[in-house]
């Protein structure tokens, strides 16, 4: 399935919150490599469906040689559909956010739930 400039930007997104948040403590960052490891896990795969460089061209870009533009790497479309995947089933997007354009209120919820993970709010 071909997705557009938003769904791919929301991809970046939750895969960035992902390497820089992911871990079950604050304190806890990902590298891409750990990232690329999670994603084989979740999705019971023996191997990383991405490369861990690949990944971080995708979400990161990589600067033109003047540094102005930000050029960002792309996916095969089975990788792309097993990042989809992941983010799905890790709960980094629902299906809901990745079908709508407009900006829902639920990520700000789930990031309050993320910061509250005792769930006493």
């Amino acid at each position: 399935m071909a997705y557009s400039d938003w769904q791919l930007n929301r991809l970046r997104d939750a895969l960035r919150a992902y390497h820089d948040y992911g871990g079950k403590r604050l304190s806890q960052r990902f590298n891409w490599k750990d990232v690329a490891e999670a994603m084989a896990e979740e999705l019971r795969l023996q191997d990383p469906p991405v490369a861990a460089e690949r990944l971080r061209q995708f979400v990161e870009g990589n600067r033109s040689k003047d540094g102005a533009m930000r050029k960002f790497g792309s996916l095969k479309p089975e990788s792309l559909e097993q990042v989809v995947a992941f983010v799905m089933s890790a709960g980094l997007l629902r299906p809901a956010e990745f079908e709508e354009r407009a900006p829902s209120f639920q990520a700000a919820q789930r990031l309050l739930d993320f910061g509250d993970p005792s769930g006493t709010r």
